[in-house]
């Protein structure tokens, strides 16, 4: 694809981007690292998610190593490190598929102290294209680097006996660029700081080998196992308590005491200070498909809506005997009256012969909508909003709903907001939201969670004023948050970029907003990508 096509393809694209709020860590700016040998260690766990990407059906990276660095650099940690790099593709990675955080790629104790960067290793990326015939067309990607140091805004600290969730959203739209022959890769990576009780979803389902299991004071009572991933053959422990369920292949319930080494398992896990803890083991090899709910639960079964890719067929029937056990989120067990339409839901269990799919376990996700917010109203206890839902076969619909006062808003790449700031947003327009709506399906509807997606703009500078922080182009002026992530994709030499690294006559692709009540700049921008010239490329 050409870069002009691809830059407008940019501007058109929706930003139904992965939904956890973007931010790194505060903490004590006067620590480093714990080289006291103390022995005080915090636990990061690593996951990997993408967004989709025009014209490829699969996106191969293979990675070898991830670390952290101190500012200084003189510190390094590593936290993923396999015994041979590992392949993920990143289009089975959006999160809009089954709602899951991210795929696991470690879980590490390190000492605690400030970090500054995270860097990753990258020995390959390539496309893979499904032809009509069925047959496959495979394209190389040119790295500049495999060395990629990614900035989160701001360092993070690693407190003792905690544990965060770093998340690298790797954006494939934005790092694929043509140029002359070669199609080079060069990474848009946003990272994702939460602590473990910020963490909204489950990592993805972890699908390995039990190697060991761990016990009790008494040993004797299992209360976790070490787990080889199947993916990249790495091990992580996992916790087990009495709110774990496990289930056989047969679909039944069983304890703990029934696990065994060399069992294959598909572990579903969340995230807490202590580490991951399993809310679901599936002690079996399953099936598993995942789509939206179609229609209700009727007669033992529901509809299914495939995502595309999953299966040729478009639907799918779930069976749900007695025996079946229905999860919203992580761990909340519900009765088969939660399976709404418009639901987001995986099933896992075993195929019949006419194409159904008996549940052994259902995991529903909450509902998202998109739309444009165009008011916000204090409330007691919270605030009542009003978005317009647009349908592709209908006219938009108004939909009012509420939203508690402590229910987390963000704005896509900076960081939250409080409900009276979102209040101000809207003054002047309407804007952008991603909303998802809590598993109460009848009216009135109850907002969880709030994200203000971010508008696109491309310019060309015309000046730049570093004192002010802002630069002067053909689209207005703009303001560059201070926190403001900056991606150089045209230098050779880095991806990560400065405000300095800004000159007269570069075009820029932009996310931010528009001000209401701009003092100068009438854009802020939070996300800045220093993109190639539009000029044609030769082929």
């Amino acid at each position: 694809m050409k870069i002009k096509a691809f830059l407008a393809l940019l501007l058109a694209m929706a930003l139904v981007l992965p939904f956890t709020g973007c931010g790194g860590g505060g903490g004590d700016s006067s620590s480093t690292v714990d080289a006291s040998g103390t022995g005080d260690t915090g636990t990061v766990v690593l996951m990997l998610t993408d967004g989709p990407a025009d014209g490829y059906d699969h996106i191969w990276i293979t990675i070898s190593k991830a670390m952290l660095l101190t500012e200084e650099g003189e510190s390094q940690v590593v936290i993923f490190d396999p015994d041979e790099p590992v392949e993920y593709d990143l289009l089975n990675l959006r999160p809009d598929n089954d709602g899951d955080a991210g795929e696991l790629l470690a879980v590490e104790d390190v000492p605690t102290g400030l970090y500054a960067k995270i860097r990753l290793e990258v020995e390959a990326v390539r496309g893979v294209t499904v032809q009509p015939d069925g047959s496959t067309e495979e394209t190389p990607f040119k790295l500049s680097s495999g060395k990629i140091d990614l900035n989160p805004r701001g360092q993070f600290y690693v407190e003792a006996n905690t544990t965060i969730a770093i998340t690298l959203d790797i954006d494939c739209d934005k790092s694929i660029h043509i140029s002359g022959n070669h199609i080079n890769f060069r990474p848009v990576v946003f990272v994702d700081i939460e602590s473990a009780a910020q963490l909204e979803r489950c990592p993805r389902f972890l699908h390995g080998t039990i190697s060991a299991l761990t016990y009790g004071e008494d040993g004797e009572t299992v209360v976790g196992f070490e787990l080889n991933l199947l993916n990249s053959g790495k091990t992580i422990k996992v916790n087990i308590d009495a709110s774990t369920v496990i289930v056989d292949d047969s679909g039944a319930l069983t304890d703990p005491q029934s696990l065994a080494v060399d069992d294959t398992v598909f572990v579903r896990a969340e995230l807490l200070s202590e580490g991951l803890l399993a809310s679901l083991v599936v002690v079996s090899n399953v099936d598993r498909v995942a789509g939206v709910v179609d229609q209700a639960v009727a007669d033992n079964q529901f509809v299914l809506d495939l995502y595309p890719g999953i299966e040729d067929d478009e639907q799918i029937v779930a069976l749900i005997p007695d025996t079946t056990l229905i999860l919203w989120g992580c761990n909340e067990v519900v009765t088969p009256e939660a399976i709404q339409p418009g639901m987001r839901a995986r099933v896992i269990g075993k195929t019949q012969d006419d194409g159904s799919i008996v549940a052994l376990v259902v995991l529903l996700s909450p509902r998202y909508i998109t739309g444009q917010l165009e008011s916000v109203e204090a409330t007691e206890g919270g605030y009542q909003l009003s978005i317009n839902v647009a349908n592709a076969d209908e006219a938009p619909d108004l939909l009012s709903m509420s939203l508690s006062a402590d229910a987390p808003i963000n704005v896509k790449f900076d960081g939250p907001l409080s409900g009276d700031e979102l209040m101000a947003l809207v003054e002047c327009e309407a804007r952008s939201v991603l909303v998802s709506i809590d598993r109460a399906v009848p009216p009135p509807l109850t907002a969880t969670k709030v994200t203000v997606l971010p508008e696109p703009l491309l310019a060309t500078v015309l000046k730049v004023n570093p004192d002010e922080g802002q630069i002067l182009t053909d689209q207005g002026l703009i303001a560059i948050g201070d926190q403001a992530q900056i991606f150089d994709l045209v230098s050779t030499s880095h991806l990560m970029a400065e405000f300095s690294d800004i000159s007269e006559e570069d075009l820029l692709f932009l996310y931010g907003l528009y001000q209401c009540e701009p003092e100068e700049a009438s854009f802020l921008a939070h996300v800045v990508l220093i993109m190639p010239s539009l000029a044609p490329t030769e082929d």
